[in-house]
């Protein structure tokens, strides 16, 4: 369960971008192709969101995870 704000952070790697989609599969948010610096807790805003559950995407030069996300 997350709120108004998420932190994305791997300590061994750069994030190459991010994306957030709804059940719907709409995306409703990325990182725009901004690389996430390792070294920086990289804190998203989810105001804009509404309550519900979401999917992130993240990818690293290695691999790439899928986590849910429930906002509240």
């Amino acid at each position: 369960l997350v709120g108004s704000e998420m932190c994305i952070r791997d300590s061994s790697k750069d994030i190459e971008y991010f994306e957030m989609h709804d059940l719907q599969g709409r995306l409703v948010l990325s990182s725009d192709g901004k690389v996430l610096n390792k070294e920086i807790e990289n804190k998203i805003d989810l105001n804009g969101l509404s309550k519900g559950v979401y999917f992130i995407k993240i990818r690293s030069a290695s691999e790439t995870l899928s986590r849910k996300i429930v906002i509240n």
